[in-house]
């Protein structure tokens, strides 16, 4: 299986779940033990054409041919630095959706930041890559693909208040095991220490 393949696929084994907020879905429980489900109205695919939530869907697409090419190209001229935002998706609880509401905009805004500072580089985000999956509910199949995702990363820059976040502590380690530089950045964007 190709690079791009194993990266499409750990994605598309969430797709399921980008219908949660979508409002062509309707929710079911398939039965009283079971958990419960999402399905478009409109019997569309998620991310196929029709999906209100397909441009997601390319972008993701994108980045995975992206990320391919870079690996493709080694560490060349045509290599870009890909740098991976870790910070805190929810607050104190779980179902706090305020909290995960305001980290949302919150690394909205640090993207846009870095994109501006630093146009050579990519940005991966996996509070929007995932933004598919549901913020409140069990963090397991999330934090794997953050994971996977990470391992391509060049360098991981942490921000908020990190050492609350299970996900963000996870992938500090990560990165050190695997030898992504990691920068904490603390407020207004600069470097705390590396």
């Amino acid at each position: 299986m190709d690079l791009e393949t194993n990266i499409l696929q750990c994605v598309d084994e969430q797709i399921g779940h980008w219908c949660t907020n979508c409002p062509d879905a309707d929710h079911f429980i398939a039965d009283i033990t079971g958990p419960e489900e999402w399905v478009c109205s409109k019997w569309i695919y998620p991310g196929a054409d029709g999906c209100l939530r397909r441009d997601r869907y390319e972008d993701i697409q994108a980045l995975a041919r992206q990320i391919v090419d870079m690996v493709e190209h080694g560490e060349g001229e045509h290599m870009r630095r890909i740098i991976y935002v870790a910070h805190p998706l929810r607050g104190d609880r779980p179902d706090d959706i305020d909290a995960i509401n305001r980290n949302v905009e919150s690394v909205t805004r640090i993207c846009r930041t870095i994109a501006r500072k630093e146009p050579d580089a990519t940005i991966f985000s996996p509070i929007h890559a995932f933004s598919f999956l549901s913020a409140t509910g069990d963090q397991a199949q999330p934090l794997r693909m953050c994971l996977t995702m990470l391992d391509f990363a060049s360098e991981l820059w942490v921000y908020g208040d990190w050492t609350k976040s299970q996900g963000c502590r996870l992938e500090v380690h990560r990165a050190r095991e695997r030898g992504i530089k990691v920068r904490y950045m603390g407020r207004r964007g600069k470097p705390c220490s590396d």
